[in-house]
């Protein structure tokens, strides 16, 4: 009895700590010795509130400190497997945050029924493979796959999608799911009963086995945890399916991140010199099945500082702001705040702000009286047999054949970023459209811009961004930041190289100085601000955003 007094238990608490593996002691009482083990789930006192923590290790206490007791066992039955610990250790070293939060955030929300049962190991050996094409064509090749499957999806929607017209008995999984609904799920995941289950993010961590692992649209933007820690979830699925030896399905219309160039495969691309989109729709005449894509939405339009020649962004959720013209004051379109300082820039005080670009609903309202829909970010379903889509990306989202012609509008704005991951993007989006039809036509503003685009799309640029990412290993908590400019003096050069080599914070990996033109890349950390910026005459350009 003394020496079950005695027992401690050092638990990670579902907490940020300082420390990458801080762990916590706590009191073991006699009536809860007999069920505690490691890897178990339990409740306790954390400061002045209850928290739950997951058992490291138990030990014999070797101190006379006074110790919180632990509270009791949450989830009888229910432990951490051996691959989430590996997972959990993947992100905190990959992505520089705790165990304890790496672990906690790949563990969902459960109900505290009286026992879950172990889960079955997965006994497929891993392996890698694509499927392509059209989004009705992957569909349709998922639907075949016979072995139990687990298909993560960007949006509920593209999932809810899936589940109605092509495995109407799958499971639809996500995060908000009641509790209850997300345990029954969770514990079908942990003894395999189950064929299909179709979800979000959150779905790809089951403790499912004898399953493949299907990404759809692995390369979206979006994927990108949005709650800390912060990651890249096509980095995170190709280690658990490491980990768990399973088999991992990319799907996209794509194959190839790094390569978006094929031979011939963009020779039918049209290009067209438009300042106004109302005045080239008005003149086109549309025959059969036909798609307008516009990057905007509703009436709203891009704000532009025509005085420092920023895109104006929100001063509460930082998006890129958009705003009806006739809109007084400013509302931001996504979090519906209003603005303060009405028609003025924020950086520079200049009161000239220009709109940039007709928003969907505009050019709709264009289009309505030649039979055209409209899907947009509210579009939950289309209507049936329809002949012609006025659409921003919220089409993708949608398994459909090819149209016969796709118009696509390219604001100015997006040419005004000349970064790689930019670029990268824009490619990705071109190849995206050109999948949709035979006959993609692309209006621009200018020459310059046709140029951009071909240059982005040929075997040229390809091979520059293979090299530069197999050159300077970006992983994907990491941003990279390119400084240029010109008339330069060597002084202020050596000056801001001293500057930048003596922040410890980022690493310089490249600098060039020719006759007054200076260009340097270095990475840092994604929280990572530059700090000597006041100091530095350049451009600095970090992933997608102009900071000057």
């Amino acid at each position: 009895m003394i020496y079950k007094l005695n027992m401690l238990a050092k638990i990670f608490v579902n907490q940020k700590t300082k420390g990458q593996f801080d762990k916590f002691d706590y009191k073991v009482t006699p009536n809860l010795l007999p069920e505690l083990s490691p890897d178990i789930f339990v409740e306790i006192n954390f400061g002045n509130r209850k928290k739950m923590g997951i058992v490291s290790s138990i030990t014999r206490k070797s101190s006379v400190r006074k110790l919180k007791p632990i509270n009791k066992i949450l989830y009888p039955g229910l432990k951490i497997y051996d691959w989430q610990k590996q997972l959990a250790h993947f992100i905190a070293s990959e992505y520089a945050t705790s165990f304890s939060e790496a672990l906690f955030s790949i563990i969902p929300k459960l109900a505290r029924t009286s026992s879950y049962p172990t889960s079955r190991p997965a006994s497929t050996a891993r392996q890698e493979s694509f499927i392509t094409g059209s989004k009705l064509d992957r569909f349709l090749a998922f639907r075949k796959i016979k072995q139990k499957k687990i298909i993560i999806f960007p949006e509920i929607l593209e999932a809810q999608i899936y589940q109605k017209y092509f495995e109407k008995n799958a499971t639809l999984y996500h995060a908000g799911l009641s509790t209850k609904k997300k345990s029954a799920i969770y514990i079908s995941a942990l003894t395999g009963n189950y064929q299909t289950i179709v979800g979000t993010y959150s779905a790809m961590f089951l403790s499912f086995c004898n399953a493949q692992l299907v990404m759809e649209s692995f390369l979206s933007a979006i994927y990108g945890k949005d709650n800390s820690p912060k990651y890249n979830v096509l980095e995170l699925a190709k280690k658990l399916a490491q980990i768990k030896q399973i088999k991992l399905i990319l799907a996209d219309d794509i194959d190839d991140p790094l390569s978006f160039y094929r031979p011939g495969q963009n020779a039918h691309i049209k290009f067209h010199l438009s300042i106004s989109p109302q005045q080239l729709l008005s003149s086109i005449k549309f025959s059969g099945k036909n798609l307008v894509y516009f990057p905007t939405a509703l009436h709203y339009r891009l704000i532009k500082c025509t005085n420092c020649q920023q895109i104006l962004k929100c001063n509460q959720c930082h998006k890129i702001l958009s705003s009806g013209e006739k809109t007084k004051p400013l509302l931001c379109n996504y979090c519906h705040t209003t603005q303060s300082d009405n028609g003025v820039c924020p950086k520079c005080r200049s009161p000239k702000l220009k709109f940039l670009m007709p928003g969907i609903r505009t050019i709709y309202d264009q289009l309505k009286v030649k039979n055209f829909v409209i899907c947009d970010r509210d579009t939950v379903s289309l209507p049936a047999n329809f002949a012609n889509i006025v659409a921003t990306n919220r089409i993708f989202s949608f398994p459909m054949k090819k149209f016969d012609t796709v118009w696509a509008f390219f604001p100015s704005f997006y040419f005004n970023i000349a970064s790689f991951r930019q670029k990268e993007n824009i490619a990705y989006l071109i190849n995206r459209l050109d999948n949709l039809s035979d006959n993609l036509n692309i209006a621009v503003s200018s020459k310059m811009q046709i140029r951009f685009i071909r240059e982005i799309l040929s075997p040229k640029f390809a091979q520059q961004e293979l090299t530069m990412r197999k050159k300077y290993h970006f992983p994907p908590f990491w941003n990279l930041w390119i400084l240029r400019g010109e008339k330069i003096s060597l002084g202020k050069f050596q000056e801001i190289v001293y500057n930048l080599e003596s922040d410890s914070q980022a690493e310089l990996i490249h600098k060039t100085f020719k006759g007054g033109q200076v260009e340097i890349y270095l990475k840092a950390l994604a929280s990572y601000k530059l700090k000597y910026d006041q100091i530095i005459p350049l451009v600095a350009q970090k992933n997608s955003e102009m900071i000057y």
